[in-house]
């Protein structure tokens, strides 16, 4: 399922933002375009890029960020990769006028990411931020806000191409780095990882997390927050498609500018496919339901 994807945020112009210190409610989130929300498994990325991809994760967790041969195979992925189409321009020449690790690079690179996520390329927008989480991490830390908010738009990319595990560990690793604070980023983590955990069919922990989400981004955000509205309307399909409608009358609609969030389930033939944030984007408030004994699949 396709997830929800990081609100958009800012990236300071020169210094980074002081670390998070306090659980202060955050700002509701900026409409997202509903082109976020299709379905996932976009295309894979071309062989030599996974390869050296691959090479490249395996030598930061090996050696970390900062070494050496990371430099070597990310100058390998910058120029044999990136430098050279037009749509990475902006991002090459912040690089060559700034430096690598400057903030004007990073900026750029993550926007760069971002759009592409927003295109539905996910598979390239993968591998930009794999190379922007490691310039985050070494100009930021491990727990720096912005290295943590590409965390969640790096999980969302695998979650979208079809690496759920990838995208739980990311996922995981974000929101430990968070620790307490609940905020939008958060909270849309929290619910992609229910989501993957229901695509997988783990339907008890999808809503142990939903219900915990619910609780938490009422406490702290408000329950009007349309990132507390989100979670609850999800954990209200959870409960409906699982046959315990009784349990979610309390269920609301969600709207984030002129969107309208609608679950859905059940692909072209009508067949179980999966739980909640696969959302199509409808404007009439319709609830359309394709139900296969989905709640016998609670107990496989």
């Amino acid at each position: 399922m396709a997830g929800i994807p990081p609100p958009a945020y800012y990236h300071p112009a020169s210094a980074p933002p002081s670390p998070p210190a306090s659980n202060s409610p955050s700002p509701s989130p900026s409409p997202l375009p509903s082109n976020r929300h299709k379905p996932r498994r976009a295309r894979d990325l071309p062989p030599a890029l996974a390869a050296l991809l691959t090479t490249y994760n395996t030598t930061v967790r090996t050696y970390g960020p900062s070494a050496p041969e990371a430099f070597s195979i990310e100058d390998l992925l910058w120029h044999n990769h990136f430098s050279q189409s037009p749509v990475f321009s902006a991002a090459h020449t912040a690089q060559i006028t700034h430096g690598r690790d400057s903030s004007e690079t990073i900026r750029a690179l993550h926007s760069l990411a971002r759009n592409l996520s927003d295109k539905q390329d996910f598979a390239m927008a993968l591998a930009l931020y794999t190379i922007c989480l490691s310039r985050e991490t070494r100009v930021y830390g491990n727990m720096h806000p912005q290295t943590l908010r590409s965390m969640s738009g790096l999980a969302f990319a695998y979650q979208n191409v079809g690496k759920d595990g990838d995208a739980l560990e990311m996922y995981e690793r974000a929101l430990s780095g968070w620790g307490d604070v609940v905020n939008v980023y958060t909270v849309r983590a929290r619910i992609n990882v229910a989501s993957i955990y229901a695509d997988n069919r783990r339907f008890g922990d999808a809503e142990e997390v939903l219900r915990r989400t619910v609780q938490e981004a009422g406490g702290k955000l408000g329950s009007g927050h349309e990132s507390t509205k989100l979670a609850t309307h999800n954990l209200g399909f959870l409960l409906r498609a699982l046959g315990r409608g009784g349990e979610a009358a309390g269920t609301v609609r969600c709207r984030e500018g002129n969107v309208s969030y609608v679950g859905w389930i059940g692909d072209e033939k009508g067949e179980f496919d999966s739980l909640f944030v696969r959302f199509g984007i409808y404007f009439d408030n319709r609830f359309p339901y394709c139900l296969n004994d989905v709640s016998s699949a609670e107990n496989e």
